[in-house]
């Protein structure tokens, strides 16, 4: 198992290469909801981005925030859910609601699930 804090997580995702690894949505769906985040975050960071982890308790659905690779402010929801779990769109709503809330140019929502619609 991958884990956030214990080193592997942040360094496995380059590889010597410089390419990213890139884990099947099986994979994926293994990790636990933190170590999902981890993930996520490290792999946009490799595209250019600038995110860094701000989930857990209390965090209003927002599981990362930083700059995208134009500078644009953004913000990061991970889901990390089964492939029988179905994301309705009242989740997206309140993600668009916590966008416009933060005033943030643009948001990233990224899940394992299926999207209902």
């Amino acid at each position: 198992m991958l884990g956030a804090h214990d080193g592997v997580l942040g360094t496995s995702c380059l590889s010597s290469s410089g390419a990213c690894s890139l884990l099947t949505i099986e994979r994926l769906q293994t990790l636990s909801p933190e170590d999902f985040e981890y993930y996520v975050v490290e792999l946009l960071n490799h595209l250019g981005y600038h995110l860094r982890v701000v989930g857990g308790s209390g965090d209003e659905g927002i599981d990362g925030v930083g700059r995208d690779p134009k500078g644009r402010s953004m913000i990061l929801q991970v889901k990390r859910y089964s492939d029988k779990n179905v994301i309705h769109t009242t989740l997206f709503r309140e993600f668009v609601g916590t966008l416009a809330y933060h005033r943030v140019s643009l948001g990233v929502y990224v899940t394992t699930g299926y999207v209902s619609q």
